[in-house]
């Protein structure tokens, strides 16, 4: 089955348990956005129509970071910042998995401003209760190595990871400073 034919038979299957009065639970909705974000085209109008429908029936919990994550997957594959962020900031607190979801949509849209504030806020501010984990580092890092001009805070980030959080680079990220030194 292709990904469209996917996603229209959870969205039928879905419906079916609206129907029958078979309340879905947040994991329900998330695999159903997560479904969506796939598409090509990603159907980000649906998502968004099916969970602001949700959240005012009820259904699921506002902000529900499970959800609005899967959502922000599919504005990254959709190239949507914007509503990315506005996914994100319904999230009251959100988690690594939350931040790191918006920082890869960052990096898939080269948006390094919007990134290295996020990262630096969440991860780094003294109010911050969340650690950057090398999935965080690694992002961030990635996308500041792919502009010549924002290699110098690449160093900064990866020393960072060194020194304040004791982690080591994985494969993927030391090929990618290695690629980069070459270049």
């Amino acid at each position: 089955l292709d990904v469209e034919k996917q996603a229209t038979e959870a969205f039928n299957l879905f419906d079916s348990m609206i129907q029958k009065e078979i309340s879905p639970d947040h994991v329900s909705v998330t695999i159903l956005v997560q479904a969506l974000g796939r598409c090509v085209p990603p159907r980000l109008s649906e998502a968004k129509i099916l969970i602001d429908k949700l959240e005012k029936d009820r259904i699921i919990r506002k902000g529900n970071r499970m959800v609005n994550s899967a959502a922000m997957e599919a504005c990254g594959n959709a190239q949507d910042v914007s509503l990315a962020l506005r996914f994100f900031r319904k999230i009251k607190k959100p988690d690594s998995i939350a931040v790191n979801t918006l920082l890869n949509v960052c990096a898939k849209t080269y948006k390094v401003k919007t990134a290295t504030k996020l990262f630096d806020f969440h991860f780094l501010s003294k109010d911050s209760k969340l650690t950057p984990g090398l999935v965080s580092y690694a992002t961030i890092i990635k996308l500041l190595l792919a502009q010549k001009q924002t290699i110098p805070e690449a160093r900064q980030y990866y020393s960072a990871m060194r020194t304040k959080s004791g982690l080591g680079p994985d494969h993927g990220l030391v090929d990618t400073v290695l690629q980069r030194m070459l270049a």
